[in-house]
């Protein structure tokens, strides 16, 4: 029973973002959550606030509640900022509260802000949360640490960390206009962390900012300066990237929050091309993170990416259409908000167990191939054009 509780701890920390503390015995539990990258509001005494990660004690501390936090010996900071309002959405409440406050947590917490799970700081185990839980419909996690099971979840991912995940769907690889190769490759590494190196034919290339998407620029193609297909880049904060990226000469062309917490914005890189910023602290700065794919039909582009590539696709975005990469390491949706972008400008590869079958599989669908097997030799790649005409490359990896 015990294991079973932790394969379900487990999916559900994967498949969440936020988590609000309904108080919490020490600044050890939201130091681990926001250095795994989770999204981490607190509610106490009666006030929602946001809980940040520092690694410097700010000089002005006014309306912040500050608390040290040490890791393996290193000094950082935990910040609670009070919120105006509530957080809107959480996926986990976890509870460090009385039994007898359950009935009223899951009443002023848990149901207005959607939470899909409540979990119990043990060693509290309590016969009422299960009641409440099969009441609502929502999960509940007790008798399971989570710190504990973060740093087991780390320590399973360090083990089997050997490089990049592989596998059948997963967007892999980017290739990005420019003018001056080493240009645009100081900025992508100053203002993202991307990790520059030198290929074995001598061109600068590129890792993100969590080693799972890779990528080149390339020069003499056409500059993805239209508002068409949209690659984003997460970063902890967008107002601070923002600065690094006009303090480099680069405009922002568009910013606004799409709730709160949530903020996005789009800047032209030194070649001119239009990419986008999502603000999630903690989730891995400079990681490639989303994809807005143009779309004349919403539901016929996502049939025909679920047929040929095998991505999930789930409602999202005010019941549009979003999916999940083969990996789950990118994200995305489709849009009819902006136009296809019918030329290879700014080209994104999507790794297939086998370019010959998903060929097959384009053509069956409706889609059409462009640059066909064969011309980057001895690579194994191609290129097709989906139902709305957007150019995507495929790439198989060596056997």
């Amino acid at each position: 029973m015990t294991e079973q509780v932790d394969i379900n701890a487990k999916r559900l920390l994967g498949e969440s973002k936020s988590i609000l503390l309904v108080d919490w015995p020490n600044a050890g539990l939201p130091y681990a959550l926001l250095k795994a990258g989770f999204i981490v509001f607190s509610y106490s005494p009666d006030k929602y606030s946001e809980a940040k990660l520092l690694k410097e004690k700010p000089h002005n501390t006014e309306g912040l509640s500050i608390f040290p936090a040490t890791d393996d010996g290193i000094e950082a900071y935990v910040s609670f900022e009070k919120l105006d309002g509530s957080p809107g959405m959480v996926d986990i409440v976890h509870i460090y509260r009385p039994e007898a406050e359950l009935p009223g947590i899951v009443e002023k917490h848990v149901l207005p802000l959607g939470g899909k799970a409540i979990w119990l700081y043990p060693p509290l185990t309590s016969e009422l949360a299960c009641g409440l839980a099969a009441q609502h419909c929502i999960e509940l996690i007790q008798g399971v640490n989570i710190i504990d099971l973060l740093a087991e979840i780390r320590s399973d991912n360090m083990e089997n960390e050997t490089g990049p995940t592989l596998g059948n769907g997963k967007i892999c690889y980017v290739e990005i206009p420019a003018d001056d190769i080493a240009q645009s490759a100081a900025f992508y590494s100053e203002v993202f962390g991307w990790n520059i190196r030198k290929r074995r034919d001598g061109r600068l290339a590129f890792d993100d900012g969590i080693n799972e998407v890779s990528g080149t620029w390339v020069t003499g193609r056409k500059k993805h300066n239209e508002a068409g297909f949209i690659l984003s880049i997460m970063v902890d904060d967008v107002a601070e990237t923002v600065k690094k990226i006009t303090d480099r000469g680069c405009p922002i062309i568009k910013q606004m929050n799409l709730s709160e917490h949530e903020i996005i914005a789009w800047f032209n890189d030194p070649a001119g091309n239009l990419l986008g910023l999502y603000q999630h602290p903690g989730g891995g700065n400079g990681k490639i993170c989303y994809v807005e794919i143009p779309a004349d039909d919403v539901s016929k582009s996502a049939n025909f990416y679920e047929a040929v590539l095998g991505w999930p696709i789930r409602s999202e975005n005010q019941g549009n259409a979003a999916f999940d990469d083969g990996v789950g390491v990118v994200s995305g949706m489709w849009t009819n908000q902006h136009k296809p972008s019918t030329e290879p400008g700014l080209l994104v590869y999507i790794m297939m167990d086998s370019v010959e079958e998903t060929v097959d599989a384009i053509v069956a669908n409706g889609g059409k191939i462009v640059q066909p097997i064969g011309m980057d030799a001895p690579e194994i790649t191609a290129r097709f054009s989906d139902p709305a005409g957007n150019v995507f490359g495929l790439y198989q990896e060596p056997s």
